[in-house]
C-alpha cells in the first residue's frame, strides 16, 4: 500500500490511517489478532501506537489504560519485562481513577506482579499480590474467579521464594473451592 504522507502511517509494513478512531479501533483489533497468534512484535508495534493515539485523545482514561495494559502484557510475552514493569507502574499511578480497590486496580496490581515475579523480585511481588486476595477475598468472596486466580498467583510466588509449604496451602484453598 503506499504511503501518502499525511493520511497513513507505517506499522512494520502495515499502512495504517492516522488520527481516526476507527481506524485506531481497527488498529486495536488487529494488535489483539496478531496477539492470540504469538506474533507479539507486530502486535507491539500496532499497541503502541494506540496507545499514542489514545494518550493523544483521552489523556489518562479508563480506555488508554485498558490499552497501557494490553502494550505491558505484549511486552512481557516478548521477555521484555523491564519495558512492561515502566508500563505497569506508570498504570499503579493511573488506577487513582478508579480507585484502589477497583477491578481494573486490582488488575493493574496482578499484572505488576507478575512482571516482578518473572524478574525474580518476589519480595515485591508478594506484597502487591498478597493486597489483591485479601481485597479480592473481602470484597468478591473467598470463591469468585477473580479471588482464586489472585490466591493461585500467590502460591506462585511462594513456590518462587521456596516456600513450598505456603505454596501448597493456598493451592488447596484454591482446589477446595
Amino acid at each position: 500500500m503506499e504511503n501518502t504522507g499525511d493520511t497513513e502511517t507505517q506499522l512494520g509494513g502495515i499502512a495504517v490511517a492516522q488520527d481516526s478512531e476507527i481506524s485506531t479501533e481497527t488498529m486495536e483489533a488487529l494488535a489483539d489478532k496478531y496477539y492470540r497468534k504469538g506474533h507479539w512484535k507486530l502486535a507491539a508495534l500496532l499497541q503502541e501506537e494506540v496507545v499514542k493515539r489514545y494518550e493523544t485523545r483521552f489523556g489518562a482514561s479508563p480506555r488508554t489504560m485498558t490499552a497501557t495494559s494490553r502494550l505491558a502484557t505484549t511486552y512481557g510475552k516478548r521477555g521484555q519485562h523491564a519495558k512492561a514493569e515502566t508500563l505497569q507502574k506508570h498504570m499503579m499511578e493511573e488506577r487513582k481513577l478508579v480507585g484502589e480497590e477497583h477491578a481494573r486496580s486490582l488488575s493493574c496490581k496482578t499484572n505488576l506482579a507478575t512482571t516482578y515475579r518473572l524478574q525474580g523480585k518476589l519480595v515485591e511481588a508478594e506484597s502487591l499480590q498478597t493486597e489483591v486476595v485479601e481485597t479480592s477475598t473481602r470484597q468478591l468472596g473467598e470463591e469468585d474467579p477473580g479471588t482464586l486466580s489472585a490466591a493461585s498467583n500467590l502460591a506462585l510466588i511462594y513456590m518462587g521464594q521456596n516456600r513450598f509449604g505456603e505454596a501448597l496451602k493456598m493451592q488447596k484453598w484454591v482446589v477446595r473451592i
